[in-house]
């Protein structure tokens, strides 16, 4: 499990899923990680995948869709496109929090 911080992902896929226990849509981005800011400056850590999801459920529709489009998404979950620097490298934060007494990480864009 990675630190909570901040970290420089890129992304390498997306698409569409569902959750498991409550079949709730949502659309998914899978980012490389490769760097955590330490004082101000990216440190090269072990190259790992994580996922960002954005529910598409009636109640997190309004927040998922500004979120995707804060990355310049095209508006279309089919064929989805972003702004180049998605690919090459931007801000991700990890936070854990407790999901049924077992502590698991949490990613997110810094400034959602």
């Amino acid at each position: 499990m990675l630190n909570p911080g901040t970290y420089l992902g890129r992304m390498i896929d997306c698409g569409q899923s569902e959750s498991k226990e409550k079949k709730t849509p949502y659309f998914w981005i899978e980012f490389k990680i490769e760097y955590e800011a330490v004082n101000g400056a990216w440190e090269p850590i072990a190259p790992t995948n994580r996922d960002l999801n954005f529910y598409l459920s009636e109640g997190a529709w309004d927040i998922s869709i500004a979120n995707l489009k804060s990355l310049g998404w095209n508006g279309n979950l089919e064929l989805p496109q972003f702004n180049p620097e998605v690919s090459t490298g931007i801000n991700l934060e990890c936070t854990h929090e407790d999901y049924k007494g077992k502590m698991q990480e949490r990613w997110g864009l810094p400034y959602a």
